[in-house]
């Protein structure tokens, strides 16, 4: 298995550019991310009027790690929830198949 060819992206977060390297089939989904990064550090900056990029940054980290535990939280959940079903539905199903082999057998 090859990997894939690694390129340069310059990318510009709070009118400063950034040069990062990334594989060249994940180059729009980083230029996305870039762009998702600074709307919400302009956001954080804005909104609390912080002052220092490397501030704005933590804050806006701190922000989307929040947001990503609440949704990790609410995936685990849902996983949580549907492994449950899924074992009642085997128990049941298991049920039926064994009164059927004692109906048939």
């Amino acid at each position: 298995m090859s990997k894939a060819q690694s390129t340069t992206v310059t990318v510009k977060i709070l009118d400063r550019e950034f040069q990062v390297a990334c594989p060249e089939n994940e180059v729009d989904e980083l230029n996305a991310s870039a762009q998702e990064l600074d709307k919400r550090m302009r956001t954080t900056q804005s909104s609390a009027n912080i002052v220092g990029l490397e501030r704005i940054a933590v804050m806006t980290a701190l922000n989307i790690t929040h947001e990503y535990l609440g949704i990790k939280g609410k995936s685990d959940e849902v996983e949580s929830l549907s492994d449950g079903k899924l074992a009642e539905l085997t128990t049941r199903l298991s049920k039926v198949i064994a009164s059927q082999k004692k109906r048939t057998g």
